[in-house]
């Protein structure tokens, strides 16, 4: 495929890591201090491995060698993390389930996710088992706590710094007490796959992509070039499916984030490679376009990261309110809010969102 390399930065980073539904594109020379600024934006978008997987294949990896030897140690390392944990929450019979953590891609994400599909004694057995294991909290939110595998003393820092040995317990999928998703929903999508030889519970990838493009609107309110390539690498498997995915996005009020997120991409993908996938222009006809984001991303000279407006911030989580489940537990959070302290650090953080002041940072 011959395509005018674009002189735009993430753009270019596009066309060299490619996509799923078009053959590879005949690249110009880059000199090497370009190539490192590419990989800067790549890390910034959390596809740096995809982005050093390309550069191997065009045999123009040159400079970068130990970077990509430390990533795909990263990648191996974030995997036995998986692993391990899921081995000690089987040992213990709690019912749990990985997501938004295993890509169909190498990755590199910052945590690992995982979610208590049990009641409050089970969450707290999960925590039980992980102290004795000598895991470590590192921090704690109002339904989940992050703690850290017992290999990441020493190496761990403020935030999630370095990545790998971070895990997210959540007791709900949840940010602060607002309940995003019903986690009983999720049970029938429960999924058997082997990670390093373990046994692990994943979700299955439709209920999860829907999950994850909420997500990066509300509370992340960033779209990253992760949020471009994980659509279309489910799309183009076979084995997904479209109607299911649809089903879940619909019944579970998720439609706006998604729908925004799926315009971007098509927006994305015709500038990279002068066509746009059945499938984003199949779902984009069936939930209408967020024509306000993709405008907004070409006259901002498409740079990605992408920061979502408070518009589509606030139309997400009033449509969101359609789901009974998510106004009950406005209602938790409205009790908690008479803590002064919780209410004080929860203004600020949505503040911080709605403002753009607070943006999530790849360690």
């Amino acid at each position: 495929m011959n395509l005018t390399v674009n002189r735009n930065m993430t753009i270019q980073l596009l066309q060299i890591i490619g996509s799923p539904f078009t053959s590879p594109i005949n690249l110009a020379y880059f000199p090497d201090n370009h190539i490192r600024q590419l990989f800067k934006l790549a890390f910034q978008n959390r596809v740096e491995l995809l982005f050093l997987d390309a550069l191997n294949r065009l045999k123009k990896i040159r400079g970068l060698e130990q970077e990509y030897i430390k990533l795909k140690n990263r990648h191996a390392m974030t995997l036995s993390v998986i692993a391990k944990a899921c081995y000690h929450l089987g040992a213990s019979n709690i019912p749990y389930v990985v997501f938004k953590s295993i890509k169909p891609y190498p990755a590199t994400p910052n945590d690992t996710d995982i979610l208590c599909l049990g009641n409050a004694e089970d969450y707290k057995k999960g925590m039980d088992a992980f102290f004795e294991a000598g895991y470590k909290e590192h921090g704690v939110a109002p339904l989940q706590t992050n703690i850290y595998d017992p290999r990441g003393e020493g190496k761990i820092g403020p935030g999630k710094k370095g990545g790998i040995y971070y895990i997210d317990f959540y007791q709900d999928v949840a940010t602060d007490y607002f309940v995003y998703i019903n986690k009983k929903r999720l049970v029938p999508f429960v999924r058997d796959h082997e990670v390093n030889a373990v046994s692990t519970n994943v979700l299955a990838p439709e209920p999860e992509l829907g999950i994850v493009l909420f997500h990066n609107v509300i509370p992340e309110k960033t779209f990253h070039l992760e949020h471009f390539y994980l659509p279309l690498y489910r799309f183009s498997d076979p084995s997904f499916n479209i109607e299911t995915f649809c089903q879940f996005v619909e019944n579970n009020q998720l439609v706006v984030p998604v729908r925004a997120n799926l315009s971007l991409i098509e927006a994305l993908h015709k500038k990279a490679f002068a066509m746009v996938p059945r499938p984003i222009l199949m779902l984009l006809n069936r939930w209408s376009r967020e024509k306000s984001e993709t405008d907004r991303l070409i006259q901002g000279k498409i740079s990605v990261p992408y920061y979502f407006t408070k518009s589509i911030f606030c139309k997400a989580f009033l449509f969101k309110l359609r789901d009974p489940n998510s106004v009950k537990s406005i209602f938790n959070q409205g009790f908690h809010m008479l803590n002064p302290k919780f209410a004080a650090d929860a203004l600020r953080s949505f503040s911080r969102r709605i403002l753009g002041h607070e943006k999530y940072v790849h360690e």
